[in-house]
This record gives C-alpha cells, structure tokens and sequence, in this order.
C-alpha cells in the first residue's frame, strides 16, 4: 500500500477475490483507496511526528515497478508472496491509523499518552516491515546513501522508508515521541553519504 495524505492505499487482487487464496495471482492486484479516521487533534499529533528527508538525489520510478512487474511476470521466487504481504500491510497501517484517530483529545497532549505512542511504534514497525519487503521486491531500491541515512535517523525515529522510486528522492521518517525534527535533522545533514540531504 502507500500514504497519499491521509488516504491510504491497500491492494487485493483483481480477479481471485480473497487475497490469499492458495492459487497463484492472475493479474497484479487493484487498489482500493481508505481513508483512514484521524480527526485534526491525531493528524496533528501525527504531522509532529513525522518529518520528509530529501536524499539528495531524483530518479524516476518506472524503473522499480517495471522491475518487479517483470519479477512478477517471469514468476520470480517470492514476489507474489512479498506483494501479497504489502497488501497486507496497506490494512495494518490503516488500522493503526484509525486507532490513533479513535483514542480521545487529550491523548495528543506533549508526546501523547502510552496509547497514541504506542501507534506511533506500530506505524513504524510497519514501515520497517515494508522496506524488507521492498528490498526483497527490488533490490536496487536502497543505496549507500539511503541506507546511511536509515541509519542516521534511527535514533530518532519508529521507522523510515523511502518514498517513490528509491535509490534517491525522499526518506519519510516517523519520530520517536520525545525527538526533535531539529535533532533529527541534525543528524541527516551531517550524513557523510548524502552531503546533499535536506529535511
């Protein structure tokens, strides 16, 4: 799946109707769009808590989903089952969002109660999740740039994944309850791999 705003995206596929059939994927799945339930008070507990790292570097992503398109078709060991897993996940980060959306206002107060930041761990546990997944899809998709920067914001945050096409372009990453976007973006700028980065 993938973050449009708030509107998250999960897959199923196109023809076979329960996504995890036991036969094989006839066609690459349809999205759906949800919109996850995050009134202003948990979108805005959620916008301090995320921050966009530009990695320096633009690419396009035809390339990847030409790649795992091709993987797909050519039957590679793992890719209909790694696809399937991100459909899943598409789902689990909907449901995270919506039970962040669902706990009362004042659980957004300062660094939030145990519960919002117990959504916060889960939404970033989820992206650490997909970004195995996509490393499995393709695994071009990181560099030694991303992957530095992975490391450099790590103390910061519940997870980053890189956005679009990877190997370039941007790093989202959910912070830590406590850290700083300034202490965070601190530690991207000084990333010696990516000189260029910019938060």
């Amino acid at each position: 799946g993938a973050l449009v705003g708030m509107r998250l995206t999960s897959a199923a596929s196109a023809d076979l109707g329960e996504a995890h059939e036991a036969r094989g994927m006839d066609s690459l799945p349809d999205y759906e769009v949800r919109v996850a339930r995050l009134p202003p008070p948990a979108a805005a507990y959620l916008s301090r808590h995320v921050a966009c790292v530009f990695t320096g570097a633009v690419r396009l992503a035809a390339t990847v989903a030409k790649g795992v398109v091709d993987a797909w078709q050519r039957r590679a060991p793992g890719v209909e089952e790694a696809l399937r897993a991100c459909a899943a996940m598409g789902k689990d980060m909907a449901d995270a969002f919506d039970r962040l959306g669902s706990l009362p206002t004042a659980a957004f107060v300062g660094d939030g109660t145990p519960e919002a930041r117990a959504e916060l761990e889960a939404v970033g546990s989820i992206l650490e999740r997909h970004k195995v997944l996509q490393e499995r899809l393709w695994p071009l998709i990181n560099s030694p740039a991303v992957a530095a920067l992975y490391a450099a914001v790590a103390p910061h945050a519940t997870g980053s994944h890189i956005c679009g096409a990877g190997n370039g372009g941007h790093i989202v990453v959910f912070l830590k309850p406590g850290a700083s976007v300034e202490a965070m973006s601190r530690a991207a700028r000084g990333c010696a791999e990516a000189p260029d980065a910019e938060v």
